[in-house]
């Protein structure tokens, strides 16, 4: 990565991570405020069995709410930023596995129906997410050890 490409995503990383963070407990809260239709919502999906679908349904919105919160208020970053991705990444390939079966539902994103039907578009906001956080993460790290991001070097042993 190019100096230039390392300070843009340094001066991004303080506005971006926060803004992913309040995604989170948008849709959390969106999910809380209608369990029912958020199970629906699920269940469309016919990923898992009935048992565990209710037990994802129970447990997601908690969960993006806590990772929202602690992406907007930082700390711990680092846990909750790797935690973001994962879920960023798990909601993709929800999205991707009913999309490439042709299941015409909506996607979920921000509540239930009436969100959209799973689209390129749908797709492209979880895997935003998980990029930009995987990239942070990455930042994060470089700073974390006093490093420039972008600067590799090979060491031998």
């Amino acid at each position: 990565m190019n100096k230039r490409l390392a300070s843009l995503v340094g001066s991004l990383e303080p506005y971006a991570v926060p803004l992913i963070g309040m995604l989170f407990i948008y849709s959390g809260a969106r999910h809380l405020a209608n369990p029912q239709q958020f199970l629906a919502s699920i269940i469309r999906y016919q990923l898992l069995n009935s048992d565990l679908v209710v037990f994802i349904a129970m447990m997601i919105s908690p969960l993006q709410i806590m990772i929202g919160i602690n992406l907007v208020f930082p700390k711990p970053w680092s846990l909750m930023i790797k935690s973001g991705a994962v879920v960023s990444l798990t909601f993709f390939a929800a999205q991707f596995l009913a999309w490439s079966r042709g299941l015409g539902i909506d996607c979920g994103c921000f509540g239930g129906s009436g969100d959209g039907k799973i689209s390129v578009f749908t797709m492209a906001i979880p895997l935003f997410c998980a990029a930009t956080l995987a990239i942070a993460n990455w930042h994060q790290g470089c700073r974390l050890k006093n490093e420039s991001p972008g600067r590799f070097e090979l060491t031998k042993e």
